[in-house]
């Protein structure tokens, strides 16, 4: 419900506020914004985490993200991402 939403987004603002180019708090953070209807904040997180080091094949793969992946902002940031640096950081 949107008591649900609504602490989930004060528990990502916190997190992004104490760990601001954390990978994977960037990356749930992008999972959250997607989740609540934010797609603009969503596409920046996603952008900011693979840009520090985020695994693309995670996010190309992961299910929640499906709709953002066919989000032309999406679609322009990630044909010009380097792939080869799909090694990564997380977890």
């Amino acid at each position: 419900g949107s008591t649900e939403k609504v602490k989930a987004l004060q528990e990502i603002g916190q997190a992004g506020r104490l760990a601001p180019e954390n990978v994977n708090v960037l990356f749930w953070s992008a999972l959250v914004y997607e989740q609540t209807g934010q797609r603009t904040l969503a596409l920046q997180s996603l952008r900011a985490a693979l840009e520090h080091g985020y695994s693309i094949a995670e996010v190309r793969h992961h299910p929640d993200l499906a709709e953002l992946r066919r989000d032309p902002g999406y679609l322009a940031f990630s044909t010009n991402l380097n792939t080869s640096n799909s090694t990564n950081k997380t977890k």
